[in-house]
């Protein structure tokens, strides 16, 4: 191959992860394959960045130092905004456990592991099945329901509040809050109007986290902002890094389980022979659902900056270069997934890269698994039909976290 042809491959190769309609299954998946099977370690003009698509990379990639976190997400604002007018999202970002690395980073983990641990959660399982039945009821008045709006996105909002022992009447809030930082951290949103909005969000969402943390220091509850009081009056945490986590709490929470959802019950209506081995097996729902995070590739992206040169298959990845981190990618590799094509609940899918394995694991994995499984388990129990209608569905726009914006669903 002249080298002619093998910029011309690479130019065709490229594709545009920011674009919300390249976000669709047919067409996303389809192109980061290609990316992954002819050039794995890919510079993308199109994005701006690296793009490691190899299950073996990424994995590594997680457990690296060279591969950092911090300063990622909201990368570049600085060209967009004078930092002067966005003074809490510059200074929380760099509290969210996400966006940091280093001895900071592993003291806060540290500190939260207990109350994010599998005893503290397993706490909660009766508030989780109350607001699980309310919402199943509800559908079930409705028959038909936009499932992304009416069930998905209530179904951790209502959960999170909960658990955190805030108020109902904050729901719109915690939506309206999510949805705009959520697109606010990505580089491809960066604009002067988009960064001001998300930090007026977040001066929102630190007054009622602040008020409610007030109430919570005069008298205690048992619930999970009693618990992060806790941790400051201790000292383990700062005022500012608990008010951080709790952003990630409210937001990323949300959001990323609410699109786990809508993708899981749609590859489920997609595989009928998978759903009947779901129903058959309803009780495994907890160990189904890796396969069908892996298989819908919800979490599709991670951001990381290159602290020193990095020498992977031929390549320089230059000392402070951006790298996107293609988790749908890796989690179509047959080179590590059996059938890494098709959705199989009798598959293995030990090694699938949702919660980032590694230095940043979600603190959050089992609540989020635990959360859905619950779910699934009574919705397929009290229906025993369900129909997505036909319709054209839109792309949050967002190539982190995967989502829809609507699914109508029928059910009886």
């Amino acid at each position: 191959m002249t080298s002619s042809d093998s910029s011309n491959t690479t130019h065709s190769l490229d594709y545009h992860l920011g674009v919300p309609e390249n976000q669709a299954d047919e067409l996303m998946f389809p192109a980061l394959n290609a990316i992954r099977d002819n050039d794995p370690v890919f510079w993308s003009e199109a994005n701006d960045a690296w793009i490691l698509t190899k299950h073996e990379h990424i994995m590594s990639a997680f457990k690296d130092h060279r591969y950092s976190s911090a300063g990622s997400f909201l990368f570049g604002m600085e060209r967009y905004v004078d930092l002067a007018k966005v003074p809490n999202l510059v200074k929380y970002s760099r509290n969210w456990l996400i966006n940091m690395d280093g001895e900071d980073h592993r003291r806060i983990r540290k500190a939260l592991m207990p109350v994010f641990s599998r005893a503290s959660i397993d706490k909660y399982i009766p508030l989780i099945e109350a607001v699980v039945t309310e919402l199943v009821d509800e559908i079930a008045k409705k028959g038909e329901v936009d499932y992304v709006v009416d069930v998905a996105y209530q179904l951790p909002a209502r959960v999170i509040t909960a658990i955190l022992g805030l108020e109902r009447k904050h729901l719109d809030d915690i939506k309206r809050w999510s949805d705009i930082l959520v697109i606010t951290v990505l580089p491809q949103n960066f604009s002067e109007e988009n960064l001001l909005l998300g930090e007026r969000c977040m001066a929102e969402m630190n007054e009622l986290l602040l008020a409610e943390m007030k109430e919570r220091s005069a008298q205690p509850r048992e619930d999970l902002l009693t618990d992060f009081v806790r941790l400051v009056d201790s000292g383990a945490l700062s005022l500012d890094e608990a008010l951080a986590t709790l952003q990630i709490v409210l937001v990323a929470g949300h959001d990323t389980t609410a699109n786990s959802n809508v993708l899981a019950l749609q590859a489920l209506l997609k595989h009928p022979a998978q759903m009947t081995y779901f129903r058959a097996n309803i009780d495994r729902a907890f160990e189904f659902m890796p396969e069908l995070m892996r298989y819908t590739s919800m979490s599709a992206t991670q951001f990381r900056i290159a602290l020193e040169d990095i020498e992977l298959e031929g390549k320089t990845i230059k000392k402070g270069d951006f790298i996107l981190l293609s988790l749908a990618a890796a989690h179509r590799d047959s080179t590590k997934f059996k059938s890494a094509e098709t959705l199989d609940l009798t598959n293995d899918s030990t090694g699938h890269l949702t919660f980032a394995p590694g230095f940043h694991f979600c603190l959050g994995h089992y609540l989020a698994r635990l959360e859905l499984s619950i779910f699934f388990k009574h919705l397929l129990q009290c229906f025993d039909n369900i129909f997505i209608l036909e319709q054209k569905t839109e792309q949050n726009g967002n190539f982190v976290f995967r989502g829809i914006q609507h699914l109508q669903v029928k059910f009886s």
